[in-house]
């Protein structure tokens, strides 16, 4: 006898007379070639013959028919599925890797440009302290000036007082001399003036 089951028929010859349908997709319980089956009350057998062989090929060809109907179908389905989640990648991907250059590119300038300030900004910074040294060491420079300027000033003062102080005692000895000149010419002139008054008596 034979077992029929889905879209392949089971070709191995059992003992017995009687053949078993398949019970998928026509709900006919399938039983052993003895006719009997614990789970089922009332098992389903067909007697060996023209009438049975031939629905059973019937179903087998309905059912290799189907399935391969199905198959194409299915294939070109996954195929077309295939390409539509393909083309959805490269998209995804593209717009995935335009987006990583455009923020590469914004984050190239952005560190650019903050390296560039940075720079610039050290550069400022050291203008600034060049320009606060310089300024410090021409302070310096002239507080050095003018210190050296300021002692040759009292060095030159102080001699002037000296020479002054000088020229005013030398001034207070030609006065005095002058002064004890003029005494003395007094006196002889108060004595020539005794003179001539006596003379004139």
């Amino acid at each position: 006898m034979r077992v029929l089951r889905s879209a392949k028929p089971n070709t191995t010859p059992n003992k017995g007379k009687q053949t078993v349908l398949s019970k998928r997709d026509t709900n006919i319980p399938v039983v052993s070639g003895n006719g009997t089956d614990k789970n089922i009350a009332k098992p389903l057998v067909v007697a060996t013959g023209a009438p049975s062989v031939q629905l059973g090929t019937d179903i087998e060809a309905k059912e290799n028919a189907t399935m391969e109907a199905k198959e194409p179908l299915a294939a070109k389905i996954s195929f077309d599925e295939a390409q539509l989640v393909k083309e959805n990648l490269l998209q995804h991907l593209a717009k995935r890797n335009a987006l990583k250059a455009s923020v590469t590119a914004s984050l190239t300038d952005r560190t650019e440009n903050l390296l560039e300030l940075d720079w610039r900004d050290r550069m400022k910074e050291r203008g600034e302290e060049r320009r606060l040294e310089a300024e410090r060491l021409t302070q310096e420079r002239i507080d050095a000036a003018l210190f050296e300027q300021k002692k040759c000033y009292g060095e030159q003062i102080k001699r002037i007082e000296e020479f002054h102080e000088k020229e005013i005692k030398d001034l207070k000895l030609i006065l005095e001399e002058i002064t004890a000149v003029n005494l003395e010419t007094t006196a002889r002139l108060s004595e020539l003036v005794a003179m001539f008054e006596v003379f004139e008596e």
